[in-house]
């Protein structure tokens, strides 16, 4: 419609269920996409109350009986912000507040791999961003954000096998990060995300290893360990507010079995194939087919996904006993979005 831009549908792709944000002009336009998508609306997001962004809410609403949420702060804006009486069902918090605690006293100073600013500096840019608060004290947060970060320097996944140095020991303490973030789960039973961004472009094994020795990743209710480490913290942090926001409220009106896949699944691809099964599947092509690059396998996709996917299910039974969160982990359906071996796409089940 004419605010269409405006407007989002957000759903997994292994569920019809899907959320509509800020749905500002011609419901039916809204409905016949979803009709074509073959998606039922779970809820309704508004991200402020302006007009433009709630047009279309009682139509919606009146047709799928769906709840609406928006900010508390957006409830008393004037009528003449929002062309009449604002419709919600649930108000929910704007203000997440967030613990945040580094696995290294250098950490947050240091200016990450391909970033323009300080660690600490871009952490605090995120949490504003997503309507949060650094709070400075653990007992007064909703969530602790624990940041694995570079002792001294940032270094490539890919070096910790032939690079990685002292620093990486003598400049932070694994055992004691590790002891804060149970600490923080006994004391507060509040979620915990863990952005691990030590290394760029996939996660730090020596510390995903002693957390999943120590049973602590089955308590993570959020993980990241990818690409940069702005991509990283921005994706970690969505996924802890949005699963402390549900556990406040007891999950009602949302699902906690597909926030637990999640996590599962970014400790799948950025732990186990980003800093392991890829490079596996790098040497196989080279391997392999000794003429090609791993940079340029479109012919061969089909091949390689399914052995770097093998490679995967190997090392979620060799860490993990195939149990994450209590839960038996099936991954499936192994593709590949580019043509290169550097991201792995995969189906999960956890039953």
């Amino acid at each position: 419609g004419l605010y269409q831009t405006n407007c989002y549908i957000v759903h997994s792709a292994s569920s019809n269920r899907c959320v509509v944000i800020d749905p500002g002009y011609e419901a039916y336009t809204i409905m016949d996409a979803l009709e074509k998508l073959e998606l039922e609306p779970e809820a309704i997001l508004l991200t402020h109350g302006h007009f433009d962004h709630v047009g279309a809410v009682r139509d919606l609403v009146a047709t799928t009986g769906c709840r609406v949420y928006i900010c508390a702060e957006d409830t008393t804006l004037p009528p003449q912000m929002t062309a009449g009486p604002l419709f919600y069902t649930d108000e929910y918090p704007s203000d997440p507040r967030i613990y945040v605690r580094y696995s290294s006293i250098l950490g947050p100073t240091i200016v990450p791999k391909y970033e323009d600013r300080p660690l600490q500096e871009a952490i605090k840019a995120q949490i504003t961003s997503l309507g949060g608060v650094i709070v400075d004290t653990p007992m007064e947060s909703d969530m602790l954000f624990a940041v694995h970060a570079p002792g001294k320097f940032m270094i490539e996944c890919a070096q910790q096998f032939k690079d990685k140095d002292l620093t990486f020991s003598s400049h932070i303490n694994l055992h004691e990060f590790a002891a804060f973030i149970n600490y923080y789960i006994k004391a507060y039973n509040k979620p915990v995300a863990l952005s691990d961004v030590a290394m760029s472009n996939g996660s730090d094994n020596e510390m995903m290893a002693y957390m999943a020795n120590i049973k602590l990743l089955d308590k993570l209710s959020s993980y990241g360990g990818w690409n940069t480490s702005e991509n990283t913290n921005g994706m970690c942090l969505a996924h802890g507010v949005i699963h402390a926001y549900y556990e406040s409220v007891s999950f009602k009106g949302g699902n906690r079995l597909e926030s637990e896949k999640f996590c599962a699944m970014k400790i799948n691809e950025d732990w186990l194939f980003q800093a392991n099964a890829l490079y596996m599947g790098a040497d196989e092509v080279v391997k392999r087919y000794p003429e090609k690059s791993p940079y340029y396998v479109s012919d061969i996709h089909d091949e390689i996904a399914e052995f770097m996917g093998e490679e995967v299910r190997k090392l979620i039974d060799k860490e993990f006993g195939g149990v994450i969160k209590g839960k038996k982990v099936e991954i499936s359906n192994f593709r590949m979005p580019w043509d290169r071996v550097h991201e792995l796409h995969f189906d999960i089940d956890m039953k």
